[in-house]
């Protein structure tokens, strides 16, 4: 009986070399991708920025403007819509803009809301867009400032609150 033992290349560990090059693609893979995860993120942010002021003035004019030949009447559910989308925007600026936690301030008085104040609410609602956008923070993006960073996130906490009342407030009156 004879015995013949053979070697099998295809079974042979890969080289230190032949590893670090896998490694060094796989780096420079992962970097890629990371830079274009960052180029995606900042053109969301930028378009969620940009789209915050644009809904939140075509509400304002909308509300505050008497109907006319450019402007025309806006019925609750649009009212409800154009709420809800600067809801969301403003909810992934605060998620991605990555803003300091912030202690909540008073909810928004329901009662008040239904006594008539709900253009002063309005108000307020664009005070704190406007506000937010016009933070020096995001005008010079490579100067960190804590105090300027706690206020935007203010801003938008108070966004927040202030379309979810109002929201609450138009569906109520719409089914009624």
């Amino acid at each position: 009986m004879l015995l013949f033992a053979t070697v099998s290349y295809g079974q042979i560990p890969a080289s230190r070399d032949q590893a670090l090059g896998n490694l060094r693609i796989n780096v420079n893979s992962a970097e890629r991708e990371l830079e274009r995860e960052k180029r995606i993120l900042l053109v969301t942010l930028k378009e969620d920025f940009r789209q915050l002021q644009i809904i939140n003035n075509e509400l304002m004019t909308r509300i505050f403007l008497p109907p006319s030949k450019t402007v025309e009447p806006i019925t609750p559910k649009e009212i409800s819509v154009s709420l809800g989308e600067i809801q969301s925007r403003a909810r992934r600026l605060k998620l991605n803009f990555r803003l300091p936690e912030v202690e909540p301030e008073n909810r928004v008085n329901q009662d008040a809301l239904r006594e008539g104040k709900l253009p002063s609410t309005f108000l307020i609602l664009d005070e704190a867009v406007m506000r937010f956008v016009d933070n020096p923070i995001f005008q010079q993006l490579r100067v960190v400032d804590a105090r300027l960073s706690v206020q935007a996130a203010e801003d938008l906490d108070k966004i927040l609150r202030l379309t979810d009342s109002l929201r609450k407030l138009v569906r109520e009156d719409r089914k009624q």
